[in-house]
């Protein structure tokens, strides 16, 4: 995957800009309560099509050395599509197994993850994202996932990241830029008609995980709403 530096993109204040360090570093306890009060923000980006098929995603909560952690997995090579993205635990629902989108964002963490279902704890959730480009509509979710329950499944997950909640919001961690980096999206879903307004005019947001490595599109978008209420922000 080709990736733009952050020193050619654009920075974008941040709720956290001017903070210390300590004041960035938050425990498992304030990050529940804080999901408690969260209100979920317009998804940025929405495709225009006849109709779309639900789907889940989960963003992870673990306690890193006393501090709060954001959980992020890297998509194996193999897969035909979004294949080495770095990603949240995501799938669509499926009747045969989910009763609504809270359960199968549990299934989906647990399937990739290789936790307990009953170790992953749903502590609030976060704007639907979507309908995207390949007709889903994610319902996202925040849970909290112990690290030592966490042993990734080698056919879902090529590698896996823990990202404390400091480190993410540190100086030159995030970023925007209206550049996508090369990747293998999905078809178009039927009855696809283009992108709903002209929100990506202002660029996409993008996360540091690692050297020349970045989480964006739809997860960085979860990703930012997600900090962006725990630091206060609408």
């Amino acid at each position: 995957m080709s990736v733009e530096s952050p020193t050619a993109a654009s920075a974008e204040a941040c709720p956290w800009d001017g903070l210390i360090e300590a004041a960035r570093r938050l425990t498992v306890s304030q990050v529940r309560a804080r999901c408690a009060t969260l209100s979920p923000r317009a998804p940025t980006f929405r495709a225009k099509m006849e109709s779309a098929r639900p789907a889940a995603l989960l963003a992870p909560i673990t306690e890193l050395n006393g501090e709060a952690a954001v959980v992020v997995t890297k998509r194996p090579p193999t897969m035909l599509h979004h294949r080495d993205d770095w990603v949240f635990p995501s799938g669509r629902l499926d009747p045969a197994r989910d009763a609504s989108t809270r359960e199968a964002a549990v299934r989906e963490a647990a399937e990739e993850l290789g936790a307990p279902p009953g170790r992953i704890e749903l502590i609030g959730q976060l704007a639907t994202q979507g309908p995207i480009m390949t007709g889903f509509l994610i319902d996202v979710f925040i849970g909290f996932v112990p690290l030592e329950d966490i042993a990734p499944h080698p056919h879902e997950v090529a590698d896996w990241a823990v990202l404390p909640i400091s480190a993410l919001t540190a100086p030159g961690a995030y970023w925007r830029s209206v550049h996508m980096p090369d990747h293998q999206a999905g078809p178009p879903a039927a009855g696809w008609e283009g992108w709903d307004g002209d929100a990506r005019r202002a660029g996409m947001r993008f996360f540091g995980v690692r050297e020349g490595e970045v989480l964006w599109g739809t997860q960085g978008e979860v990703l930012d709403e997600l900090l962006c209420g725990l630091f206060g922000a609408d």
